[in-house]
């Protein structure tokens, strides 16, 4: 064979028709443009994931933002209330202060009084008993007086008729 010859070697090939390495180029370039289509409704699908991800996410956030609201709202009235409810017990306070010393002074007479009475007792209660044992002595004296009367009335023969005729 001569230096400057060409061995055909399969079919012969038309003159718009794309040599194996077009072919392969072509074939990569469907095959990335497949991957770039997948690619891009991936990135679509995440993005509506995403999208959707942050409106619940803001929903979210405009929740706990009213949540946080009313207890802040709250707070303040539990506050108000509170400086109202000290307010009212230093009132008493002063009040109950005030009237204290007056009732403590009533107390002190009170017991005074009562001390006054007990020991009004104690000496009554002993009186009693001593005029009890007096009262027991003068029965006595009494009894005996009258016994020793009768028998002198007996001695004598003195009897309730004429003893009222010889009294004034």
């Amino acid at each position: 064979m001569a230096e400057n010859e060409f061995v055909v070697v399969g079919r012969p090939r038309k003159r718009n028709e794309p040599t194996p390495s077009e072919k392969a180029i072509t074939e990569t370039l469907i095959k990335t443009g497949e991957r770039l289509e997948a690619a891009e409704t991936e990135i679509q699908t995440l993005s509506a994931q995403l999208r959707a991800s942050e409106a619940q996410r803001q929903d979210e956030f405009n929740k706990m933002k009213d949540i946080n609201s009313s207890l802040l709202r709250r707070l303040e009235e539990i506050e108000i209330n509170t400086t109202k409810n000290n307010n009212r017990a230093s009132v008493i306070k002063e009040r109950i202060e005030a009237v204290v010393p007056g009732v403590q002074s009533l107390v002190d007479e009170q017991t005074e009084k009562m001390s006054k009475v007990i020991d009004t007792h104690s000496t009554l209660t002993t009186l009693a008993r001593e005029n009890s044992n007096k009262a027991t002595i003068n029965t006595r004296a009494i009894t005996d007086l009258t016994s020793q009367v009768n028998y002198l009335n007996n001695m004598f023969g003195v009897t309730p008729t004429s003893r009222a005729q010889h009294q004034y």
